[in-house]
Order: C-alpha cells, then sequence, then structure tokens
C-alpha cells in the first residue's frame, strides 16, 4: 500500500512539472515578434508597392536598440534619427539625412519614406512582415529579407565581373559573391558576414588598361560606417584582392569620424568624403565641416592597397 502511494505522488509532480514546463514554454511565433536589431526592406509605402532594386538601392531601415538610434536608406539618401518604442507603441525624432542629388523619381519615393516614418505612431508584424502605423492606417510595410540578382559590370577590355548579395532574415550583415567571365581563370568567391553593398565603381586607377572593381558596403549600424571591397585585374588573367585600409585609432585623417561616408571616383582617384563631428554632436547632427580623402592604387608587398594620398576639408559644413 505505501508503495502505491509513493509512485502515485511521483506520477503527480512530473505531472505538475510537465504542466509548468508548458506553461512556461514561449507561445508560438514570438520569437519573431521582435523588430530591432534586424534590417528591414522597404516593400510598400502609402499603399504603393516598391519594386527590388539592385544592390542595397532597396529602401531599408534598422532599429539600434542599444543606442536608439534608426538608421536607413530612403531610395536616395541615408537617414539616422532617434526613435521610441513602447510595446506595440513607436515614434521617430527628426530625421537628418545625407545631401546626394538624385532624379525626380527617387527623390518622389524618398519624401514617401520620410514622411511614413514621421507619421508613425504604432507598429505590428502581419504574416512576418513589419508595418508602420498610424491609427489602422498602414503607412509603409517591411520585409525581414532581401535577395539581389547578380548585377554585371563590363570591364573596358569586356570581361564580366558579376556582383550579388543575400540578406540572411533576422540580420543586417549579408553575405557578397563576387564572380567573373571572360577571364583566363574565372573567379568566384563567397564573403560571408558583410555590410551590406551600398554602392560599386569600376575604374582603371593605375592606368594600367585593366579595370578594377570596387564595392563599397555601409554598415547598418548609427553611424553607417562605409568600407570597400576592391578587386584588380591581372591583365584578364585572374582577380586579385585590394587592400583597403582599416581606420586606426589616432589617425588625424579620421578625427571626428563616425561614418555617413560617401565614395566616388574622380579621375584616376578614389574619393572618400564624411561630415566631421564636434565633440557634443549628437548622430543627426554634425556642425564640423565635410573632409574629403583621396586614395591612390599602388602596389604593395602583398599586392595591391589603397592609400590616402591626399586629405583635405571642404567649405560647406
Amino acid at each position: 500500500m505505501k508503495i502505491t502511494v509513493v509512485v502515485g505522488s511521483v506520477l503527480c509532480i512530473a505531472m505538475l512539472l510537465v504542466s509548468c514546463m508548458k506553461q512556461a514554454a514561449p507561445p508560438p511565433g514570438s520569437q519573431v515578434s521582435g523588430i530591432e536589431g534586424i534590417q528591414w526592406y522597404l516593400t510598400e509605402v502609402g499603399g504603393s508597392p516598391v519594386s527590388p532594386m539592385a544592390g542595397d538601392k532597396q529602401p531599408h531601415m534598422l532599429l539600434d536598440p542599444e543606442e536608439k538610434q534608426a538608421t536607413g536608406f530612403a531610395g536616395c539618401n541615408h537617414f539616422f534619427g532617434s526613435y521610441k518604442r513602447d510595446g506595440s507603441l513607436l515614434t521617430f525624432g527628426p530625421m537628418g539625412a545625407t545631401r546626394m542629388a538624385c532624379p525626380d523619381l527617387e527623390m518622389g519615393l524618398e519624401t514617401s519614406v520620410l514622411e511614413a516614418v514621421e507619421r508613425t505612431l504604432r507598429w505590428k508584424i502581419e504574416d512576418g512582415d513589419l508595418l508602420f502605423l498610424k491609427n489602422d492606417d498602414v503607412l509603409a510595410r517591411f520585409s525581414r529579407e532581401q535577395s539581389d540578382a547578380a548585377k554585371a559590370y563590363t570591364t573596358t577590355t569586356g570581361k564580366t565581373i558579376a556582383v550579388s548579395q543575400t540578406h540572411p532574415a533576422g540580420r543586417s550583415h549579408a553575405t557578397i559573391e563576387i564572380r567573373t567571365e571572360g577571364f583566363e581563370h574565372n573567379f568566384r568567391e563567397v564573403f560571408e558576414d558583410r555590410d551590406p553593398v551600398s554602392d560599386v565603381l569600376v575604374a582603371d586607377l593605375d592606368g594600367n588598361g585593366f579595370d578594377e572593381i570596387y564595392i563599397v558596403t555601409k554598415s547598418a549600424g548609427s553611424g553607417s560606417y562605409g568600407s570597400v571591397l576592391g578587386f584588380a585585374s591581372n591583365k584578364d588573367k585572374s582577380l586579385s584582392m585590394i587592400h583597403f585600409p582599416e581606420i586606426r585609432e589616432g589617425d588625424a585623417h579620421f578625427q571626428g569620424y563616425r561614418g555617413h561616408d560617401t565614395f566616388k571616383i574622380e579621375g584616376q582617384k578614389l574619393v572618400r568624403i564624411f561630415p566631421v563631428y564636434n565633440k557634443g554632436d549628437t548622430n543627426g547632427n554634425p556642425t564640423g565641416s565635410r573632409r574629403k580623402l583621396v586614395y591612390g592604387l599602388v602596389p604593395g608587398e602583398a599586392g595591391w592597397q589603397l592609400r590616402v594620398e591626399q586629405a583635405r576639408t571642404l567649405d560647406d559644413p
């Protein structure tokens, strides 16, 4: 009789433990309810669909939960500003933006994106998508994942270099693939956990008659820090990676630097321009001038490298 009581007690305890475990388990779908720390890609704004765009030109946004900063690309310029989230409530502070001149179509899209952000009062997840809402009106819809079709770039010697990237769901980093066609030894390389591609530049900086390719990447954090993934043609036989110098602490060229770079080709030089922040500046309001760094392509000990050859301050802030 005592054995029966003990066994029955053990069974009751086991059933209670199982019940508690079931109650403690998170409800289905709760793991995808967060919206911060994810790069979201715009698919609809103001009731109109947004067509997929090449590279990182698809308007997108990331909410940084540590700095409470929203950063993104609105179709023409990169934007940045503060936000507040309380449960399903979501509001944004005034947005700062870069000042690139763009075609009317892109400027129109950008205006719609920034207006939607400024009007947002709450958010919700619907079928895995993020919705920005004002009352019950859907202002904008975002998707967690983007996959870009490869974009081919033709060199002056008629060779093809294709660049593509994919964006794993729930992560701000991208996987970048580079491959060639028409080279004596075709090249294919995949780079994981890289900042997303924002632009691709093709130029012959060393003047040897064979183009290089410069893949500009931008971080999705509050600073939108830029970098370059470069490749040089070995007389169309193969590609070699170009070393792009990292920013080192104490480098006078980057005093007051907090990202928001733009890159372009001027003549046979790679140019980098960024705003300079003074002490006490907020991320969205730099009060310094802009700095321009000019990079030249030079041979190094283990291959080609980009090196700063000139630095100057631009007059306008």
